[in-house]
């Protein structure tokens, strides 16, 4: 009689256990299902609001929407804004047309994790925190400091701002976060992406004409701060000076080591980061360079080694023609307002 009374409770243990077990299943089943009812999937969202709707054309034109659709994946989706579009001559959905399809893709594809990042996930004072996109590239992430009050909303992809009030936005298939420009990103070396920019070209010149130019091409990082064309023109380096100059006449590495960082990879964000921790400088036979970040722009100082003035130099941002974070492979991009080293104190 025990045995049958003990064989009777544990199959009713096992019983409750089976419908407790199907109870939390249910119950999480549900809370899935609300979560889905309650907010909207990527595609959704992009298509009923009005600040990503170039973002959105761009997606649906090369056919992106249905894949954002799935409830069953989970993406983050760095969107940059109208502003954003407008900003590099975008200003309709009808210009996405003229673009070469399978480059469009590409570059949205390069705006996409395959996972949810959110902002709790990203680190304080983190400078380089690597997420792999859906083209298989690295993103670089960075945070600041945390402020003394409050928590510090914002955040930055490869050197670009995501604002605290247009981010973090959750939906039934991931997270994502507006930013204030397009991702600048194009395979290949910073010698590469150096050439495919045609207000570099006089700079371009200049190292071509030192020999700086084919370790470019190196396999390691760069941080390369590259003169327009109008600067070095007013200093006198048109293309035709430039390949009358006699290069034995100069110190090479006085005249240009201070726009070529090897074994550096940094974009204007991460000196939120850096320069809370000392900032960055590159001490040489010539003097110190000092790199750090003020009044929103990056500024180079050289202290020379000899009593003459410190120079200071400016990375124009991105409010101006020159521009900043330009990611390639091997490195990144920046323009630099004025020259650190003239020519005529190069001169040996």
């Amino acid at each position: 009689m025990k045995q049958i009374k003990f064989k009777r409770w544990s199959y009713l243990l096992m019983l409750a256990g089976f419908f407790t077990f199907s109870a939390c299943e249910r119950e999480d089943l549900l809370i899935e299902n609300e979560r889905e009812r309650l907010l909207r999937n990527a595609a959704e969202f992009l298509r009923n609001n009005y600040d990503f709707s170039l973002f959105n054309a761009a997606i649906e034109w090369v056919g992106m929407d249905e894949s954002l659709r799935d409830n069953e994946a989970d993406y983050t989706i760095f969107a940059p804004t109208n502003a954003a579009f407008n900003s590099i001559g975008v200003e309709f959905p009808s210009d996405f047309e003229k673009m070469d399809r399978d480059s469009l893709r590409f570059m949205l594809e390069y705006h996409i994790l395959p996972s949810a990042v959110y902002l709790s996930d990203i680190g304080y004072e983190q400078a380089d925190q690597l997420q792999e996109n859906l083209t298989g590239r690295q993103l670089h992430l960075g945070r600041p400091a945390q402020p003394s009050t409050g928590v510090g909303g914002q955040f930055y992809v490869n050197g670009i701002q995501s604002r605290a009030n247009n981010n973090n936005v959750n939906l039934s298939n991931g997270v994502l976060h507006g930013l204030d420009q397009v991702l600048r990103y194009r395979s290949g070396s910073v010698r590469d992406y150096l050439e495919a920019l045609p207000e570099y070209r006089n700079f371009v010149a200049l190292l071509k004409r030192f020999d700086y130019w084919d370790m470019l091409d190196e396999d390691r990082n760069w941080t390369i701060y590259a003169l327009s064309n109008t600067v070095l023109e007013n200093r006198g380096l048109s293309l035709d000076a430039i390949a009358e100059l006699n290069v034995a006449e100069y110190d090479a590495d006085l005249l240009l080591s201070v726009y070529l960082h090897p074994d550096q990879h940094l974009f204007t964000s991460d000196w939120l980061v850096v320069e809370a921790r000392g900032g960055v400088f590159r001490r040489t036979r010539y003097g110190i360079y000092s790199i750090d970040m003020s009044g929103g722009r990056i500024t180079v100082r050289v202290y020379p080694s000899t009593n003459t003035a410190v120079r200071v130099v400016q990375v124009s941002n991105t409010a101006t023609n020159y521009q900043v974070d330009y990611k390639a492979d091997n490195g990144v991009i920046h323009g630099l307002g004025g020259m650190v080293v003239l020519p005529d104190e190069a001169k040996l």
